[in-house]
């Protein structure tokens, strides 16, 4: 992997007040993250994470309260836990905060804003308690929920990779079932409509370019020995029922 050359830095969080002198008290209040311009591969991605986060730390001290935002499937909890491996933090799923009545898992009107809002008012106000913490879920990145949060991470995939990873949560939940006309008028369209556009703002933007289709079907194997082996050596210890010959 080449290396990350990319460099944080910061600017005022209202543009009228830019050419002011910050007071290092207020800097927290006054200044944020600039975006990166460009969008990186998930291993980029961690490290300008970690990167972003020490940056937060250094000029704006304690908390750091980071959002990981993108559609079903993308890898957005594999990220956050890998940051969360390295820092030593908590990752705290955004479905911990559904309503548990009449909730419906792509609706944002189903997330309990009230007690989400406390508790992330209980974090700044216990700053020298809690050091970084990560919230991750499709509607971390939601106006009404980055407002809130120091650091937006948006993670991206092949669409029908996050319908995929969607049916099968929905599937393994006892009474829940989804046809191939719910995921085409619901899951999609919400995702265009209530998740899509927020992911723009993002201050790190990172693409996943694993396929869960097509990764298993276009893997290629190499054999590596010294030894010449015979391609009738090899058909014999392969199941037959799972390869074919073609003739040229």
């Amino acid at each position: 992997m080449e290396p990350v050359s990319a460099t944080w830095c910061f600017i005022p969080s209202n543009s009228c007040h830019s050419d002011s002198v910050i007071d290092s008290s207020s800097f927290r209040d006054t200044m944020k993250l600039a975006p990166m311009p460009d969008s990186y591969d998930l291993d980029r991605g961690l490290l300008l994470a970690i990167q972003a986060i020490q940056a937060l730390l250094e000029n704006k001290g304690l908390p750091v309260i980071v959002g990981i935002g993108g559609p079903s499937g993308s890898g957005k909890i594999s990220l956050a836990h890998k940051m969360a491996n390295i820092i030593g933090c908590e990752v705290v799923s955004l479905e911990s905060y559904f309503k548990l009545k009449d909730f419906k898992y792509d609706d944002f009107n189903s997330i309990d804003l009230t007690l989400l809002s406390k508790n992330i008012d209980d974090i700044r106000n216990v700053s020298d308690d809690c050091g970084v913490i990560i919230f991750e879920g499709v509607y971390a990145l939601h106006p009404e929920i980055r407002k809130s949060l120091d650091l937006w991470i948006a993670v991206v995939g092949g669409v029908h990779s996050h319908l995929i990873s969607r049916v099968q949560r929905d599937k393994s939940r006892v009474g829940s079932f989804m046809s191939q006309n719910e995921i085409m008028m619901t899951v999609f369209p919400m995702f265009q409509q209530y998740i899509e556009p927020h992911l723009v703002h993002a201050h790190l933007k990172i693409w996943n370019d694993f396929d869960l289709v097509l990764s298993p079907e276009s893997s290629l194997f190499v054999l590596k020995s010294n030894k010449l082996v015979a391609d009738q050596d090899i058909i014999n210890i392969l199941d037959p029922a799972k390869f074919c010959i073609v003739s040229e």
